[in-house]
């Protein structure tokens, strides 16, 4: 029930995240084979064009980042996935900036470190 009390958007953002968790929960119990147009899909339109990986690549990334904690996973698919800009991310998570900038930073050098581990990335020099 939404009481007058702080900012609508949040609110509803907070609903939409408990969702999401819920159902990443239910995936991760139940994977089953996506298809690329599904993950294009979800992508959505951003403002510039990404380099999209081909379908094998894109399965090991899906791979790598189930590996992630989940408070990674959360990060990297709301920045990413939904476009939510940093700001964004902070009013609904309720979570500093600097903080939510540190956490993206930490989990997108953890997938790094995972792919590179598997040998789906090269690694790079001294």
């Amino acid at each position: 029930n939404y009481q007058e009390v702080g900012r609508f958007e949040s609110w509803l953002l907070r609903i939409a995240m408990n969702r999401l968790r819920d159902e990443m929960r239910r995936r991760k119990r139940h994977a089953i084979p996506t298809e690329e147009s599904t993950l294009v899909g979800l992508a959505g339109a951003g403002k510039r064009e990404p380099e999209r990986p081909d379908r094998e690549s894109a399965g090991r990334i899906l791979a790598g980042v189930d590996r992630l904690p989940e408070s990674d996973r959360e990060i990297l698919f709301l920045r990413h996935v939904s476009g939510l800009s940093f700001k964004e991310l902070s009013e609904a998570l309720d979570t500093p900036v600097g903080t939510l900038l540190a956490r993206h930073h930490r989990a997108l050098k953890k997938l790094k470190t995972l792919l590179e581990a598997d040998g789906e990335l090269p690694e790079e020099g001294p």
